[in-house]
């Protein structure tokens, strides 16, 4: 097989019927699947998503270009514990399992950089399963903007532009809240000057000052928003009026 420098170029060393391409809003697979393949988005955007009984979707993470989609399960085996779902058209290059074990047996720089990029997905999927019913909406919404533009943003002269135009119902579901709540949040960062909003792409304007957003409301901000009728109180609470 030789040296191999990434799992891009591991991807890339395999026939062309391996790569596939998915419309938007299309499920490439379910909690029940078999994993099988690992794969590597090449174009677009995918979200993972865990699905209640009652059909209620956690949005776990948003994955883009250059990343690994799910290593985890490939390397481990079994079933998905997620669903991926397509945000906008999604180009992949898939290996199969045998031979991604292959390549982290064969290659101490290919492991070091697959199980690096698989460990902090995973974490930061457990991390989001933890973070429900702490901090306000505002800071959940800071905190998905801020992690898009730091892995998937562009640098333009007014700040960091996602190159993924957000839907209300996907902010929503990551912070666990309703859209209407999750709109609220998102205006009020703008009004602060972190974001800015073109045609229904953000923009974000200071990006330390929005990575830093205290989880916590002062007593001012929770007298403000009682005053305007914006909710100051946790997610948990919110789920439970959805």
């Amino acid at each position: 097989m030789g040296q191999i420098s990434s799992y891009a170029r591991l991807a890339d060393a395999f026939p062309q019927r391996l790569r596939r391409t998915f419309p938007a809003e299309h499920t490439i697979w379910h909690t029940e699947l078999q994993s099988s393949v690992m794969s590597h988005i090449r174009s677009g955007f995918v979200k993972l998503i865990r699905r209640s009984a009652s059909g209620e979707e956690t949005l776990l993470q948003i994955v883009g270009p250059g990343e690994i989609l799910c290593g985890y399960r490939p390397y481990c085996g079994g079933c998905y514990c997620c669903c991926a779902v397509t945000l906008t058209e999604v180009a992949l290059s898939s290996v199969p399992r045998r031979v991604l074990l292959d390549a982290i047996d064969c290659d101490a720089g290919f492991a070091r950089a697959f199980l690096d990029q698989t460990l902090t997905q995973s974490v930061k999927a457990c991390a989001r399963l933890e973070q429900f019913g702490y901090g306000h909406a505002e800071y959940h919404v800071a905190m998905l903007l801020s992690d898009l533009a730091r892995r998937v943003g562009k640098r333009t002269e007014r700040g960091v532009e996602l190159a993924l135009r957000l839907r209300r119902k996907d902010i929503a579901n990551y912070c666990g809240t309703t859209v209407e709540t999750a709109i609220r949040a998102l205006s009020a960062l703008r009004k602060r000057g972190l974001v800015r909003e073109d045609d229904k792409k953000i923009t974000i304007v200071r990006l330390d000052e929005l990575a830093n957003i205290s989880p916590l409301r002062h007593r001012a901000d929770r007298e403000d928003e009682a005053a305007t009728g914006s909710p100051a109180d946790g997610l948990a609470g919110d789920r439970r009026r959805r």
